[in-house]
């Protein structure tokens, strides 16, 4: 009789063991199957409030709220240490109201670089935010390279202005290949030019950081961004008929975008 009620306690110990272990295991999948509880958002400005982050998978999605009283016209943001977005809407919008209005709710889904995709944890870090008078509000060193990346590319407009008001002002009708090869030459312009423009708009402050008389890499980015930019125009604008009056077409939308720096 006591070697059965041994054996039915033991039977009963081992169903309760084997319920815990089930139960830590059930537990322990659920938290490695839900990356939203890893994703982790620091907010490096004053108004841009965060109003939802959540991460599902290889993707992560942010609501973003302007607090400010002026529009957002870009903003940064990090994941991990290295990889970097950036949300810039003076080229990328063609309207007048460029930007995050003040009160709206911007939200996007990001997909997570591969290096962090199977990291237990997700760090993403609210930089910096430009507005559109031109001040920020946040990391001010990513303020001003994000500032820099935008100088590099009114100059390239500027470079492309100036040229196509030549060939406006010649009114040749068979401008393509010319204006091309002359605007490819204007954009691909020596640094030692792109020094003396660059003065001329900003005396100090864009010169390498480091003392060094040369341009740093946010100014650098800048340029090449700025020249795909009016080629990749231009060859749309080579596709539609018009002649001078697609150069016109052109030249407003530079100068539009020109003002939005």
């Amino acid at each position: 009789m006591r070697s059965h009620r041994l054996y039915v306690f033991a039977v009963v110990v081992s169903i309760s063991l084997s319920a815990v272990f089930i139960t830590k295991t059930s537990r322990s999948k659920i938290i490695a199957q839900s990356p939203a509880a890893t994703l982790a958002v620091l907010n490096k400005t004053s108004a841009f409030q965060v109003v939802k982050a959540e991460r599902v998978h290889d993707k992560f999605t942010v609501a973003l709220k302007n607090n400010y009283g002026h529009r957002i016209t870009a903003f940064v943001i990090t994941v991990g240490k290295e990889f970097r977005i950036t949300e810039d809407f003076i080229c990328s919008e063609v309207s007048n109201e460029v930007g995050i209005k003040s009160q709206e709710i911007f939200q996007r889904t990001y997909s997570i670089p591969s290096p962090q995709r199977f990291e237990t944890s997700l760090d993403v870090t609210l930089q910096t935010v430009v507005l559109d008078d031109n001040t920020g509000d946040g990391d001010p060193i990513l303020f001003e390279e994000l500032r820099d990346t935008r100088l590099g590319q009114a100059i390239q407009i500027r470079r492309s202005l100036r040229l196509l008001n030549k060939y406006i002002d010649g009114a040749s009708g068979d401008y393509s290949s010319r204006l091309k090869d002359d605007l490819e030459k204007a954009l691909d312009a020596p640094e030692t030019e792109t020094l003396t423009e660059l003065r001329e708009l900003r005396p100090l402050g864009i010169i390498n950081r480091k003392g060094q008389n040369s341009l740093n890499d946010s100014f650098k980015e800048g340029l090449a961004a700025g020249r795909n930019d009016v080629l990749r125009k231009l060859n749309a604008a080579e596709q539609s008929p018009g002649g001078t009056e697609t150069l016109l077409k052109l030249k407003a939308h530079l100068q539009k975008l020109l003002e939005r720096f």
